[in-house]
């Protein structure tokens, strides 16, 4: 599990994944 530790565990990741979880009803809604 070499990219969990690649990738820095930092509030910018969090919030990416916030917005990526609002995103995708988004979308799904709109197809």
């Amino acid at each position: 599990v070499t990219s969990s530790s690649e990738l820095p565990a930092t509030p910018a990741r969090r919030f990416l994944f916030l917005v990526y979880q609002t995103i995708v009803p988004y979308l799904a809604e709109r197809i």
